[in-house]
């Protein structure tokens, strides 16, 4: 009965570190007195009249759980612009990023688990220089969790608020994160698991520019992660379905992450 009982607890995600979203941070839900590291490597990409721009991007993120209800988490990312001839047009830290999530509601049975935890975010200008580090972007957003035997479903959704904004064209944007992963354990103990991820990420940007009003991005992202005791590989490859270019002067290209989580 007990080890029926683990088995259960593992497989509904109950642990910290199975939720299915790669894209996002927002799903990172430490256990009490516990941490979760993340590192990733990014690579995106633009076309604009035939020539493409790369942006290489390192996202570190640590997140703390303060108490079973509350987490905080951290983030910055070293970032390399370059051309289509390979020169490096910026690079450098973007801000520091501050997220606190609250447990609204929280629901586990023998059969699934259900979570809904708002939060808030804002990055922080804390280095003027480089990619317009003088702009606030508060959020307000909401991420939910649900985890029947196997699966995770996992839904991120945030208004992001640019202030003050640097453009007349942009003042705020939309996103909503959706992922589902299937788990296939690989040990009898449960202890490794494999699980192939499908992700749905929109974007809506709003201008204040009334005869520009709004952008769109959707991507269509495919990924796996392997899961081993506390140790989590991850990788994602995001590919752009469709893209309304009101605001957005350049084509997104497909993009690529690969990453590392690691509960402590």
């Amino acid at each position: 009965m007990l080890k029926k009982l683990l088995i259960n607890l593992i497989l509904l995600g109950i642990g910290g570190i199975s939720y299915a979203q790669i894209s996002t941070d927002a799903g990172i839900t430490p256990p009490q007195d516990r941490w979760i590291f993340r590192v990733q490597y990014r690579i995106n990409g633009t076309e604009a009249n035939g020539l493409k721009n790369k942006s290489q991007i390192i996202p570190l993120v640590l997140g703390y759980g303060i108490n079973s209800n509350l987490s905080i988490l951290a983030k910055v990312s070293y970032i390399k612009n370059t051309n289509s001839s390979g020169n490096t047009i910026q690079q450098g830290f973007n801000n520091f990023y501050l997220l606190l999530k609250v447990k609204l509601i929280r629901k586990n049975t023998l059969n699934y688990s259900l979570g809904i935890a708002p939060f808030i975010a804002s990055s922080l200008p804390i280095n003027k220089t480089t990619f317009n580090q003088s702009v606030f972007k508060p959020e307000l957003g909401i991420n939910i969790s649900y985890r029947p035997k196997y699966s995770s479903l996992d839904i991120s959704s945030y208004y992001t608020f640019f202030y003050p904004s640097k453009s007349k064209e942009l003042n705020s944007a939309f996103n909503i994160d959706i992922a589902y992963s299937r788990k296939v354990p690989l040990s009898s103990d449960y202890s490794q698991l494999i699980s192939p991820v499908l992700e749905l990420n929109y974007l809506k940007q709003f201008g204040s520019d009334k005869s520009v009003q709004r952008a769109s991005l959707l991507f269509l992202s495919p990924g796996i992660t392997y899961v081993n005791s506390a140790l989590v590989f991850e990788a994602l490859y995001q590919v752009p379905v469709n893209q309304n270019d009101d605001l957005i002067k350049d084509k997104e290209r497909s993009r690529l992450i690969l990453g590392i989580k690691y509960l402590f």
